[in-house]
């Protein structure tokens, strides 16, 4: 890794992001609402404000999805990216 990126997110309620993968490994600070999160392959499970959500490298993410369908949801997402990083998530079919 040779750079990081970091972002402030707000996913609208009922957002679900979809299938996708990052090229580096990205670390999430949820700091308002409630995030279902499921790493394929793994059990899904729900982030609430102060938790951390670490997402793999290249790892398909199943879902990344806004629990609730009335409020926000807002994260921190950091970014561990290398040099041939251009985009930040790569969605899957």
């Amino acid at each position: 890794m040779t750079r990081v990126e970091v972002q402030r997110l707000t996913l609208p309620p009922g957002f679900k992001a979809g299938p996708h993968t990052h090229p580096g490994p990205v670390v999430c600070y949820v700091t308002e609402g409630r995030i279902l999160f499921q790493v394929k392959g793994q059990p899904a499970r729900y982030y609430t404000a102060g938790q951390t959500i670490f997402e793999p490298a290249s790892a398909p993410i199943e879902r990344f999805d806004n629990a609730s369908s009335s409020a926000p949801a807002t994260f921190i997402a950091t970014y561990l990216l290398g040099d041939q990083d251009t985009e930040l998530l790569h969605r899957l079919q």
